[in-house]
Formats: C-alpha cells, structure tokens, sequence
C-alpha cells in the first residue's frame, strides 16, 4: 500500500494554487518596494508563453491580486494568441487574446515600472473592465480600452 504518499501529493496539489500576501510597500522617499516586477524587463520583444510570464509565481500573485480569482481565471484560461511583449517609457505591456475571437476577447497588462503598480484590461464583447493596483489608470490602458 502507497497510502503513506496521499498526504504529500494533496500538499503538492494545494501547493500549486496557493498564493502568499504579497503588497506594495514604500521607503522614506515614497519609493515603492516589494513584490519588484523588474525582472519583465527581460522580456521584451518575447512572447509570454515562451518566457512563462504566468508560472512567474510573482507574476501570477500580482495579477491574482489585482483582477481577483473568477477574472484571473477567465483570463489565464482564455489567453491564447499573444503579441511580444514590449517595454516603453518605463512601461511593461502584453497582450493577448481569445483563439478565433481577438477582436472581441482580449486582454491587456501593463506594469509602469516608476511607480510598481499593475494595471490590466479584460474586454469581453462590447464590455471593458480596467483594473488598478491603485486609483489611476494607465495612458495604455486607455488607448487600448477604446
């Protein structure tokens, strides 16, 4: 019998899905920390399947966090053609889209490196949703919203 091995997979299982607190903290100079997205820096001009952009444990809290579960999973589940991912202006952007149905299911996300905060947009039909780690929104954001 391989009952001993039940708990360490259901661990593993649980494990995989679990996310930690992770919030934006800021220095003396009213410089944000923590939770530091830099690293996508590295991956401009590459396509976010190719890098793992979702696996990104970071990555995936951030945006868990931001768009909460039932829209996280709608669009991690619905994500599938996808543009390289660029950096502008102190600015990270992917997007992606629905397979067959880019012009009316798409997403974007966009980190603006000077302040650390996320942003992303879910269009689904003719309905948009913004979503902010704080009360502005992004110019790209914007752009792309209309």
């Amino acid at each position: 019998m391989h009952l001993f091995h039940w708990p360490i997979i259901i661990s593993i299982l649980c494990s995989s899905i679990t996310f930690h607190s992770c919030s934006r903290s800021y220095d003396s100079k009213n410089t944000v920390t923590g939770c530091n997205l830099v690293f996508l820096q590295s991956y401009a001009g590459k396509y976010p399947a190719d890098v793992g952009l979702f696996e990104n444990m970071l990555f995936k809290q951030r945006l868990y966090n931001l768009l909460g579960k039932t829209r996280f999973n709608f669009l991690s589940e619905t994500w599938a053609v996808e543009t390289p991912m660029e950096i502008s202006e102190n600015t990270f952007v992917a997007e992606g889209c629905q397979a067959h149905n880019c012009g009316f299911t798409n997403f974007i996300i966009v980190v603006d490196f000077s302040t650390n905060v996320m942003y992303a947009g879910i269009r689904e039909y003719s309905s948009v949703e913004i979503f902010s780690e704080d009360t502005t929104v992004s110019q790209k954001i914007k752009i792309w919203a209309k």
